[in-house]
């Protein structure tokens, strides 16, 4: 038997504080077709900018009440016609969450997705911004 190994992709995000944001992705296997990740988990962590990256280890993720990321085979309309084609990965962060968040400058986060026996098989990455702008209570 095989051994696939962990994957990693980069995506860099911009939250704007109040608003609904969602981030399709498309995470493909190694043979670069859209992975399936039915009965997988993923986990998302964000963090402030460190002053260094030993400081990310110092430094508790960042709280995102109602954030979330769903796994599964998703279409997003033909590219053609300005949609963005299949992905299987979609972090959201509804305005509850961002209006929540206080503004953090550039930071980091990860999305961990694991394989139904709990195995990080691929890994999305990036930086992530908070834009200041209208909080919805």
């Amino acid at each position: 038997m095989a051994v696939v190994p962990a994957r990693v992709f980069r995506y860099d995000l911009v939250l704007r504080q109040g608003m609904d944001e969602y981030f399709p992705v498309r995470v493909e296997d190694p043979f670069g077709t859209m992975a399936d990740l039915d009965g997988w988990t993923a986990t998302l962590a964000l963090y402030r900018a460190p002053a260094t990256l030993a400081s990310l280890h110092d430094e508790p993720p960042v709280s995102a009440p109602g954030a979330t990321v769903t796994l599964g085979t998703f279409d997003g309309g033909d590219p053609a016609t300005g949609g963005f084609g299949l992905y299987n990965v979609l972090p959201a962060f509804p305005s509850a969450t961002t209006s929540a968040l206080s503004p953090w400058g550039n930071g980091i986060y990860n999305i961990d997705i694991s394989d139904s026996f709990g195995h990080v098989q691929y890994r999305i990455e990036g930086t992530i911004v908070l834009v200041e702008g209208t909080r919805h209570e």
